[in-house]
């Protein structure tokens, strides 16, 4: 008997991907990876930005700096 791999279809992109226990692809999980650090940097070096100068600096969407904030990502900030 072989493994059998349960493939899935990636939240974000929709792409096929093995299982992986999370709702992201491999590369989807990269991008959210970048995209908190990019946040994360620009926080650290301009403590009390708000929304859209976190937007405009990092480039990243409005839409994940609100999901990351729904999330309780940043409270260590």
């Amino acid at each position: 008997m072989g493994l059998k791999m349960k493939l899935k279809n990636c939240k974000k992109c929709n792409h096929i991907f093995v299982n992986n226990g999370q709702n992201l692809c491999p590369d989807c999980i990269e991008e959210e990876r970048n995209n908190f650090q990019k946040i994360r940097d620009y926080l650290w070096d301009n403590p009390g930005s708000n929304i859209n100068d976190i937007h405009q600096e990092t480039e990243v969407p409005l839409k994940i700096i609100r999901q990351f904030l729904r999330e309780g990502r940043f409270k260590f900030i």
